[in-house]
């Protein structure tokens, strides 16, 4: 029911930390929360996330402390955003701060005409962000990289 849909979007609480579009000179901020959050080296990071990305292709980010927290991006085709490599700091984990970027991406996202959305949910606590902000799975699918999914990577 696309009114209940509607009301979700409206209903989605205000951001508790800053959020925001990142620039290219955030970027290096954002790879650096990224390699962080996944245990990865910032230098392939450098080549798959440049400082300025492609039209339509949004990163976000949330700050905590004036400091780059919490990452992911968000790329639109029509009317669906696909969301795509989000993380927060090791440190910061479980204070909110993914969510509440969640909440301000999907919120900015419908309000430029955004109508469904795909998320990496296997990786446990972006499913869990997703779910708290009343997202409801429609279907699975499995994102494979070097012959292994991104759950499989993630709790490697």
């Amino acid at each position: 029911d696309w009114s209940s849909d509607v009301w979700l979007f409206r209903s989605l609480p205000p951001p508790r930390w800053p959020v925001r579009r990142a620039r290219p000179a955030d970027m290096p901020a954002a790879r650096g929360v990224l390699a962080e959050a996944f245990g990865l080296p910032v230098e392939p990071l450098d080549t798959a996330f440049p400082d300025t990305v492609a039209d339509g292709i949004d990163v976000h980010l949330a700050e905590a402390d004036g400091a780059a927290a919490a990452v992911v991006m968000a790329i639109r085709s029509g009317d669906l955003v696909s969301l795509w490599s989000g993380g927060t700091r090791p440190a910061l984990r479980s204070a909110g701060l993914f969510t509440d970027l969640l909440a301000q991406v999907l919120r900015t996202e419908f309000a430029l005409g955004a109508r469904s959305f795909a998320g990496i949910t296997e990786a446990v606590a972006s499913g869990r962000a997703l779910q708290r902000l009343g997202a409801r799975r429609v279907t699975d699918g499995h994102v494979w990289l070097r012959g292994a999914s991104v759950g499989e990577l993630l709790s490697s």
